[in-house]
């Protein structure tokens, strides 16, 4: 279950020569446009991520729609995702308006579950949704993992998530459709090819802070941020 990295640093105890400072190259990320990791047979459901922008012109807010097989990392029920459709991906968004935009991509599609960031506004965001008897799952990016697999492995919420997705596009498992208009791939691109990660002093990945890449100029990767969500292991699905 360990990538070859972790089973450097965790079994052997050395440091890995695959240790490089960002998580994933661009080419990986290119090579999921146009792929296709759900199939006919599969009994897929709908997640609906979303994570909440600050509104302002500051962060964007981001509502992605994916099609979502499986559980896990690894083994034959690892879990897949197909981005379908980007219903908003905006820095001009009002928070408070928001709840009306997720409700609207649920109700397109079968059975839906929205997952959501919690946090700041997202708090008020996951309370309209409740109050719209939306299907939701709150995410705390912060917050210990609940599986000791992953509170073994990963410093928190964020990490495992991203991990997770990250392993997924360099294994074949994260798809994007064709529709997909371009400018939303090459963000999902730009952004995931520049996610500084670390290991802390219990040999746990780490993703570093925002506010650390900001001060790297490096911007916040609110896209590929909200396509992690889909890998937490709290995102739960109905069958469509």
């Amino acid at each position: 279950q360990y990538t070859k990295e972790e089973y450097d640093i965790k079994v052997l105890g050395k440091f890995s020569d695959m240790a490089s400072k960002y998580l994933l190259g661009a080419s990986a990320i290119e090579a999921c446009y146009r792929r296709n990791v759900i199939h006919p047979s599969d009994d897929y459901g709908w997640l609906v991520p979303v994570d909440v922008g600050g509104g302002g012109y500051r962060d964007a807010s981001v509502i992605f729609a994916m099609k979502v097989v499986g559980y896990g990392e690894f083994g034959a029920d690892a879990r897949r995702v197909q981005l379908v459709k980007v219903p908003l991906l905006a820095n001009d968004q009002d928070p408070s308006m928001l709840h009306g935009r997720v409700k609207d991509a649920t109700d397109e599609l079968s059975n839906a579950t929205a997952v959501v960031d919690a946090g700041g506004m997202g708090l008020i965001v996951c309370k309209q949704l409740e109050n719209n008897h939306v299907q939701l799952v709150k995410v705390n990016w912060g917050a210990p993992n609940w599986a000791k697999e992953y509170k073994e492995r990963y410093k928190n919420q964020r990490a495992q998530a991203i991990c997770g997705l990250a392993r997924a596009i360099q294994e074949g498992r994260f798809g994007i459709d064709a529709d997909v208009p371009r400018a939303y791939v090459k963000q999902l691109v730009r952004e995931g090819a520049r996610l500084p990660y670390y290991y802390d002093e219990k040999a746990r990945r780490g993703i570093t802070s925002k506010e650390d890449m900001r001060s790297e100029g490096i911007a916040s990767p609110d896209a590929f941020d909200c396509a992690a969500f889909a890998f937490l292991e709290s995102a739960h699905y109905s069958i469509a």
